[in-house]
C-alpha cells in the first residue's frame, strides 16, 4: 500500500489552530497508527515553513520532511497557503507532487462563509499587527484569495490526477458532532480519544475595542513584536466581557457583509454543486448587535493597563 500523505490546506479561521494543537499533541497515538504529524517541523502547532519558502528552499524542506516520515503516513497543516499569489501557490503544489511521488496524496479544505472569514481575518490583523486600512481597503486586494473555487482548481490543477480532494464547510450544523477535531479524525481514519491540546484563547476583539486598536496602530509602526502581542492581551481581555460576556465582534457592517456574499454568489453555487453534493454555507448572517456603545467605558479600561505602550510612543518622539 502506498505511503500517504494527508494535506489540511483549511482556509483561515476555521477551527485550524484547536485541529493543530491537537495534532501536535497526539504524536504518540498517531505513530501507533502509522501516522506522523512531525511535530519538530512545526511552529505554534502549524507547519508555518510552508508557505515561508520558495523554489529550492521548500522542495529541501520538503524532501527532509519525507526522510523524516521513516515510512509513515505523513500530515501537513496550513492555513495560510490561500492567501498566496496564483504562482505560488502553483509552485507549491508542483513541488509537493514532485517530492512526494508515490504517495497516495489527500487533501482535506475546510471553507468558511467569506463574510465571516474576512470580518475575522480583518479583526486578527488588526489586533496582533499595526493595520490601520479600511473594511474596503483590506478585503479589496484580498478578493482573490477568498475566491474558493479558484483555490480548490489550483489545488486540482497542479497536484496528480488520482490526488482526492475533500472540500467541507466549516459550521457546527455540517461537522462530525458539531467539532472540527472529530470531523477531520473521521475523514483521514483517525481512531481512538484525542487528548484535546492548549485550549485556544484567541478572543475577537469587541467593535469599539476594534476602533481603538485601529487608530493607535497608526502610532505602533515599527513596535516589537512582544509590545504589540501584549496589547492584544488587554484588548482581548476587555473585549470578552463586554455586553455581559456577549460582545459584538462583527467589524464588518451588516451591508459589507451582504456585498462580500453577493459578490461571490456565483462561485460559491458552483463550489455546492461541484465538490459539496448541493451542501451550501449557513444563509444565517450574523447581525450587529443592538446594545449601547461602550467606546467611553471601555476606553480608560484598555488606557489604564498601556502604560507601556504610552512609554513606547514617548520615546519616539
Amino acid at each position: 500500500m502506498a505511503q500517504k500523505l494527508i494535506l489540511h490546506l483549511p482556509i483561515h479561521k476555521t477551527g485550524s489552530t484547536a485541529l493543530q494543537v491537537t495534532l501536535d499533541a497526539n504524536e504518540t497515538l498517531l505513530n501507533k497508527q502509522n501516522m506522523t504529524y512531525l511535530p519538530r517541523h512545526t511552529k505554534a502547532s502549524q507547519h508555518f515553513h510552508l508557505t515561508e519558502f520558495r523554489g529550492d528552499e521548500l522542495q529541501k524542506y520538503l524532501a527532509k520532511m519525507r526522510s523524516d516520515t521513516r515510512g509513515k503516513d505523513l500530515i501537513l497543516s496550513s492555513e495560510k497557503l490561500h492567501l498566496l499569489s496564483t504562482p505560488d501557490l502553483q509552485d507549491f503544489f508542483t513541488t509537493v507532487a514532485s517530492v512526494f511521488d508515490g504517495f497516495a496524496i489527500t487533501v482535506v479544505v475546510y471553507l468558511r462563509r467569506q463574510d465571516d472569514a474576512i470580518n475575522s481575518l480583518y479583526s486578527q490583523m488588526v489586533k496582533y499587527g499595526t493595520l490601520t486600512v479600511s473594511s474596503k481597503q483590506f478585503f479589496d486586494p484580498r478578493k482573490l484569495a477568498f475566491d474558493y473555487e479558484h483555490y480548490l482548481e489550483v489545488i486540482s490543477g497542479n497536484l496528480p490526477e488520482d490526488t482526492e480532494l475533500m472540500v467541507r464547510v466549516y459550521d457546527r450544523n455540517q461537522l462530525r458532532d458539531g467539532d472540527i477535531v472529530e470531523d477531520f479524525a473521521h475523514l483521514v481514519g483517525i481512531t481512538g480519544k484525542l487528548k484535546r491540546g492548549q485550549k485556544d484563547t484567541n478572543h475577537s476583539l469587541e467593535k469599539s475595542v476594534f476602533k481603538i486598536k485601529r487608530a493607535m496602530n497608526s502610532e505602533l509602526q515599527g513596535a516589537p513584536p512582544d509590545l504589540l502581542q501584549s496589547m492584544a492581551g488587554i484588548l482581548a481581555d476587555a473585549s470578552k466581557n463586554m455586553n455581559n460576556g456577549k460582545p459584538d465582534t462583527n467589524v464588518l457592517s451588516d451591508l459589507e457583509r451582504s456585498l462580500i456574499m453577493e459578490f461571490y454568489a456565483e462561485s460559491n453555487a458552483r463550489i455546492s454543486e461541484k465538490y459539496l453534493g448541493g451542501e451550501t454555507f449557513s444563509n444565517s448572517t450574523p447581525k450587529t448587535l443592538d446594545y449601547e456603545s461602550s467606546f467611553e467605558v471601555v476606553f480608560p479600561l484598555i488606557m489604564a493597563r498601556m502604560s507601556r505602550y504610552f512609554h513606547w510612543v514617548s520615546t519616539r518622539q
